[in-house]
């Protein structure tokens, strides 16, 4: 879903990975496109490969960061960047998130209907991703300061976009998902 071939693509060289779900996709403008499993770091996919890695709304579903993280600054190219982006939470929510609700979903009936296992607060996604990767932080860009229910309909106005895109430079913290952007050094 999220590979469908958009405009412009073919000005750039594309490689997508995804999951073993193989969707019904227009590959043609794509130079290539592994399915994998990012937990077990993409070996088959080699060093310093990418002047650009992008890795959005997927870390929250894995229970194991450290190889995924360190994955994606060893695909990075030296003076390349990743950008990551993960749903989080402001602290002490985040505790709330990760250890009441899975009791919640429990005692309820609810369980494992949920996907997300991590429960970040920015400061902490910050400090796991340049721990594992062995990247520089450039910037925290958050977005989304209110997502679904009744509000929904906001999400489609432009100054709503506007809105959230000044918040989320000002106080990235304070939204609820954030892109971390990092670079790889030059030796």
């Amino acid at each position: 879903m999220h590979l469908r071939v958009r405009p412009n693509f073919g000005a750039i060289d594309i490689d997508a990975t995804d999951i073993g779900v193989k969707y019904n996709l227009d590959t043609s403008l794509y130079r290539s496109i592994v399915y994998g499993d990012l937990t077990k770091g993409y070996p088959e996919l080699p060093a310093a490969s990418y002047d650009v890695v992008i890795c959005e709304q997927v870390l929250e579903h894995l229970l194991d960061l450290e190889i995924p993280m360190a994955s994606i600054g060893r695909l990075v190219k030296p003076g390349g960047r990743a950008f990551v982006g993960v749903p989080i939470f402001l602290p002490p929510l985040h505790l709330g998130r990760r250890y009441l609700v899975p009791i919640f979903d429990r005692l309820s009936g609810h369980k494992g209907k949920r996907t997300h296992v991590q429960a970040f607060t920015l400061a902490n996604f910050k400090a796991a991703l340049l721990a594992h990767s062995k990247m520089c932080f450039v910037e925290a860009r958050g977005f989304r300061i209110i997502s679904g229910g009744p509000l929904r309909p906001l999400e489609e106005l432009r100054s709503w976009w506007a809105f959230n895109r000044w918040l989320g430079a000002k106080l990235p913290a304070a939204c609820i998902e954030v892109q971390i952007v990092l670079e790889k050094p030059v030796s």
